[in-house]
């Protein structure tokens, strides 16, 4: 169950920080988190408690662990330890009302739920400690969470059905996949047996007292630890928590919290999963591993690092392999990550091209077997481990960030559940970094060799569509094994020589023509001898020591002839498959090894745009590189052949009934097939010409008077010019052109209102709805601004009523849109999954609470509950701004004035870039622009159900 998650600035911050510290071990207590207050109540419950003052400014963050989770479940109860995570939301001994309820009346949104296999965690974030009282009442749900749940009848029948639509939207091919091979990931363990979800019969007709049963057996204060972190006096809240919690009463006679382990399996097992609404026949091996959580510190620390580091090296292989057009799949990976509590898992996936299952397989196995010898190269390795070491040295750089709430959490819940140790993010991210240094190329070989090899705790799955469907049978694979299933050292690479210049002919000159002052933006323009504009400005600040090039031309797929669209389609997704120049794709990829740069191209429906990025001291290698791009691309026949029997394979595999049918079936109901808007089918792949790549390519970045952007980051003026004059203005392009622009194409359906239901052959009770609105009118700031708070605003009212009310369906997704270039263009959609039978009621509801809200009819708390987070969210980011911009306005106002030749007004800009306020939005404003919406524009009404129970075929 989630409400809202933290803010995407913290979030990322958690993620950086996490990537870098991975699941490693710490060391002792003695040199723990300096703020830390930790104990073990009399009662046996552990609490940690943090001040974090930086990302955590008046704020605190509350959490309860539960070391309980769906694995401790007796088979009648499949389900039950999910189920109550639901009902803690409900009444307890001190929130009769019900927690959620009060929570949202607080106008706390940040909660969040999470049932496990293992365990189960509470937590209710940004909870203002100014506000009087709030986070004691915090403090007492966290208390009647542990022993105060009242799991009533009535309570218990409200959460049914939304529990069972929970089910019901996961219950989709991905479910029946996963615990149909969970018997051989598993081994026949009790992890086999709990999904977490549960068995829709025992969530159908368990009783109540049921889950009073596990409530009681299982949530005790022995398995309960709660974490508090923030900007708070951790002593105060420390005797807040021993004087709340130690009146938990002590378990009586406890039953004991077994440990479940997943015994070995010495022989290979096998399965194979038949889903007629399987996507795509293909293979898994999978081989599972034990990883203590008891281990020591360096044990830890090296095993993960280790995994990150075979992580980025292991597609390169498949990658080399496809670059020489040597691969009999269709897509191959293999990834090494956590499986359960104490294991983790090498996967290997593989989709073969038509008729080469056993190549495939064969392949696959070599490249297993190569693993300990000839996978990766040493340089590879000293490569990717220097990007790892960078990303570190990144998050030990911003003192502010270091350490976020999550961060924390983390660290305690490992120290609780695992006894790992706990110390300063500090000195374990410089801990770290010393054991990364420390590794060499032969260590990961090694570690390969011992964990990844041999028959044992081995599995291999078939997916496949049909019973009919031919696929590698049980004999066969292990026929095959057999030949690969010891380490080999790889044969000899006929990898072509390194580059040692990547442009090794003079440039044209180039120059440049015009230069002109923006004082507004404290920037300035050049015109290029080529026609090329470019705008240059210092942000030497919000880049350090990074430089950031961007552009845009007009264009993109609206000038594409509709006779051309089949080998557009193609240049498109083969620009770099083939390489640049005279250089192939792992010639490049080795040049790139240890040049940290980025180059992104994309063609939209109206723009031609790319993205270019490096190191302030790698800027001649990041423009050469581009320079090749732009000019020198490749498109070779292999690999255009290769592509081309890929997208036929996919195509002739997409099934013809069942929902993937139906699905594309409204595609073409909403979009109409037309000469501008083709089928992509066989006809289609027929006309693509390899001979049109080039052309069509050189029609959309071939010339650069078409061009128009911005460099900007930690560059000096000076060297600016040097590299625009000596690279930029190299590039083709003819100035006497005129300026290219695009076509205005409207694929959909000029129907001002679709309305249609469909039904679908496919397993379970089945009613999902989508409701889109449509406009065409250009929205002033103030309507933007309306557009984003109606959509928490929906989202909010829909839960309430379809969800909590009316318990219908598990979640509502409403998202809503805006964009103005080239044409205005605004769209609310609502999607929600329920039963066959509900389906027309809750759609009826849905449009009685847009009609009420684009009436007018919103109350003040309700407005009050969107509002102010987004006021707040925007206050913010003027504080963070500061005296400035953050960089993405600066790169909008630059890329702006590049395409219009006009300088915006930045004194009537707020720091987000907006010329109105969030504060001065109002709940009218917000029913005046969703009124304006339902009554002018488009309206798709999509309903699909399943057929009624008589009429169904559906076999597995």
């Amino acid at each position: 169950m989630t409400t809202k998650t933290p803010r995407a600035t913290r979030l990322a911050k958690s993620l950086l920080i996490a990537a870098a510290l991975g699941g490693l071990s710490y060391t002792q207590l003695s040199a723990q988190v300096s703020t830390l207050r930790t104990g073990r109540l009399p009662n046996g419950l552990t609490y940690y408690i943090s001040r974090d003052a930086g990302a955590s400014e008046g704020t605190a963050h509350f959490f309860l662990l539960q070391n309980v989770g769906a694995i401790l479940e007796d088979d009648k109860q499949n389900g039950l330890a999910h189920y109550l995570e639901h009902m803690a939301f409900e009444a307890t001994e001190h929130f009769p009302g019900g927690v959620m309820n009060y929570l949202r009346t607080r106008g706390l949104y940040s909660f969040d739920a999470r049932t496990g296999t293992d365990d189960t965690r509470y937590s209710i974030m940004d909870v203002p400690t100014t506000e009087k009282g709030l986070t004691d009442s915090v403090l007492l749900i966290l208390k009647d969470w542990c022993s105060g749940i009242s799991i009533t009848e009535k309570d218990t029948e409200k959460q049914r059905g939304i529990i069972i639509e929970e089910w019901r939207q996961r219950g989709g091919i991905d479910k029946r996949l996963s615990d149909s091979i969970a018997g051989v990931i598993y081994n026949g363990s009790q992890y086999s047996k709990r999904n977490v979800i549960g068995s829709l019969d025992v969530l159908k007709t368990f009783k109540y007292p049921d889950i009073q049963a596990f409530y009681k057996t299982w949530y005790r204060p022995d398995l309960q630890c709660v974490m508090i972190v923030g900007d708070i006096d951790p002593a105060v809240y420390e005797q807040k928590v021993q004087k709340l919690f130690a009146s938990l009463p002590a378990p009586r006679n406890a039953k004991a919290r077994p440990p479940y382990a997943i015994d070995d399996n010495a022989q290979p097992l096998y399965y194979r999963f038949t889903d007629k609404e399987n996507r795509s026949h293909s293979y898994g091996l999978y081989q599972r591993v034990a990883t203590p959580t008891n281990r020591p510190t360096a044990e830890a620390t090296k095993d993960y690092l280790l995994g990150q580091l075979f992580n980025t090296l292991a597609p390169q292989y498949f990658a080399r392999l496809r670059n020489r057009g040597e691969e009999a799949y269709i897509a191959a990976s293999v990834s090494y990550s956590p499986l359960v509590r104490g294991y983790g898992q090498f996967a290997w996936d593989f989709v073969p091209y038509s008729g080469q299952d056993k190549t495939a397989l064969q392949q696959i196995l070599a490249a297993r077997a190569q693993m300990p010898y000839g996978f990766f190269s040493d340089d590879a390795f000293e490569a990717e481990k220097q990007k790892l070491y960078d990303g570190m040295k990144e998050v030990l750089s911003d003192d502010k960030g270091l350490g976020t709430p999550q961060n924390f959490i983390d660290i305690y819940r490992n120290n609780y559940l695992y006894g790992t140790p706990m110390r300063e993010f500090r000195q374990q991210l410089e801990d770290n970094l010393e054991a990364l240094v420390e590794l060499e190329a032969d260590d990961l070989r090694a570690w390969l060799k011992q964990r990844a090899m041999g028959d044992r705790n081995l599995a291999f799955v078939a997916y496949t569509n049909s019973p009919s469907v031919p696929a590698i049978s049980e004999q066969e694979f292990l026929k095959e094994l057999s030949a690969y299933n010891t380490p080999v050292q790889a044969a000899e690479s006929s990898e072509p020589a390194p580059i040692t210049k990547l442009i090794d002919f003079k440039l044209p000159a180039g120059k440049i023509a015009r230069e002109k002052k923006i004082p507004s933006l404290g920037a300035t323009e050049w015109t290029l001898s080529n026609g090329m504009k470019v705008i240059y400005k210092n942000l030497a600040k919000e880049l350090k020591g990074e430089v950031l090039f961007l552009a845009s031309a007009k264009g993109g797929q609206s000038i594409v002839k509709p006779a051309d669209l089949p080998s557009f389609s193609a240049m498109q997704s083969l620009i770099m498959a083939s390489g640049l120049y005279k250089y192939d794709r792992n010639q490049l990829a080795q040049w790139l090894r240890n040049r940290p740069m980025e180059v992104n191209l994309s063609i939209t429906e109206y723009i031609d745009g790319m993205q270019a990025r490096s190191k302030t001291d790698g800027v001649d290698d990041l423009f050469s590189y581009l320079y090749l791009v732009l000019n020198k691309q490749r498109f070779d026949q292999h690999i255009f052949d290769k592509w081309l029997q890929r997208k036929r394979y996919i195509y002739d595999s997409k099934p013809q009934q069942g929902r993937e049918a139906v699905d594309r079936e409204i595609s073409e109901l909403l979009n109409p097939i037309t000469e501008a808007n083709p089928r992509e089918d066989n006809t289609f792949y027929d006309k693509m010409k390899l001979s049109d790549l080039p052309r069509l390519y050189a029609e959309h970045f071939g010339d650069a008077s078409q061009l128009a952007g911005c460099l900007v980051g930690d560059i000096s003026e000076a060297e600016a010019k040097r590299i625009v004059t000596t690279y930029l203005a190299a590039l083709p392009g003819n100035p006497k052109a005129p300026r290219r622009t695009y076509t205005i194409r409207d694929h959909s359906s000029r129907e001002r209102v679709i309305e249609r239901t469909f039904e679908v052959d496919t397993e379970g009770d089945l009613g999902e709805v989508e409701l889109s609105f449509l406009g065409d009118k250009k929205l002033t700031d103030r309507e933007r601004i309306a557009l984003g708070l109606l959509e928490p605003l929906l989202q909010n009212r829909l839960f309430d009523e379809l969800r909590e009310k009316e318990q219908g369906t598990y979640s509502i997704a409403v998202k809503t849109n805006y964009t103005d270039d080239p044409v205005a263009s605004t769209s609310l959609s609502i999607h929600f999954i329920t039963s066959r039978a509900k389906a027309d009621h809750l759609k009826a509801r849905t449009y009685e609470i847009l009609r009420s809200i684009a009436a007018g009819q919103i109350d003040r708390d309700e407005y009050k509950k969107v509002h102010i987070p987004q006021v707040l969210d925007e206050e913010a980011e003027a504080k963070e701004a500061g005296d400035g911009m953050s960089l993405g306005v600066w790169i909008a106002l630059l890329n702006a004035y590049a395409e219009t030749g006009k300088a915006p007004d930045l004194s009537k800009k707020t720091a987000t870039g907006q010329e109105v306020k969030v504060s001065e939005v109002t709940a009218q404003d917000v029913s005046s622009l969703l009124k304006k919406l339902l009554d002018e524009g488009k309206r798709r009404d999509i309903v699909v159900k399943s057929l009624a129970p008589e009429a169904k075929t559906w076999e597995h």
